[in-house]
């Protein structure tokens, strides 16, 4: 199956749509907006969990709310949305009600004939430059 190539535009409005998703405490509003910008056997894949479908996306979201994120957190974009073919990525960021950023992280995507995502394979954090410890690496001295 091929994917959809989207106007800048309309791959911009999906982005901060699914980014609402991430943001929004109600489950039936949250699962509202999955419908909007989700495809029906979509895929997503994090450091933290493996969810297939827009259901059950929505309660691994919920979960994270509820245990992950601050109160008040708001998932946003923090890149305008890079695409070629049907793939894409985007930088997105935790906010803070006080402005400040608690996590960030990069998505990579990709679109299904329909233009909603069929898939999202989430990192998180910014990525470590040549030359320094990876993450998790301890000095041996």
């Amino acid at each position: 199956m091929t994917g959809a190539q989207l106007p800048n535009e309309r791959l911009e409005t999906l982005i901060r749509d699914y980014c609402a998703a991430w943001s929004e405490p109600d489950a039936d509003r949250r699962l509202e907006i999955l419908h909007q910008v989700w495809s029906p056997d979509g895929i997503y894949t994090d450091p933290n969990g493996h969810v297939e479908g827009r259901p059950h996306l929505s309660a691994h979201i919920g979960k994270v709310l509820a245990e992950s994120l601050p109160a008040g957190a708001r998932i946003v974009p923090a890149s305008h949305a890079d695409a070629h073919h049907d793939e894409f990525r985007f930088a997105w960021k935790s906010v803070l009600p006080d402005g400040s950023v608690s996590l960030e992280g990069v998505d990579f995507g990709e679109l299904d004939s329909h233009g909603h995502i069929r898939r999202i394979v989430g990192f998180f954090g910014a990525l470590q430059p040549i030359g320094a410890s990876p993450p998790g690496a301890t000095d041996a001295a």
